[in-house]
């Protein structure tokens, strides 16, 4: 059961981590395709991203305190 459990927060870690890089290349993608960099509206996606990676980090530990 441990070992299912350790299993299956590994694959949860992983979405984690793939949700963080793919949110950063969104971001990336809207400032260079529109042209914001520097003005608010890259402000506001830059502040988008930090808060999912954020998120990402607290479930990420949240996952550490449960399996330890």
């Amino acid at each position: 059961m441990k070992q299912a459990m350790e299993s299956s927060f590994a694959v949860q870690k992983k979405a984690l981590e793939h949700t963080a890089a793919h949110t950063k290349a969104v971001v990336d993608a809207t400032r260079n395709q529109f042209g914001i960099s520097g003005t608010q509206a890259d402000a506001m996606t830059d502040s988008f991203r930090r808060g999912v990676d954020t998120i990402v980090e607290a479930q990420k530990e949240l996952l550490n305190i449960v399996t330890h």
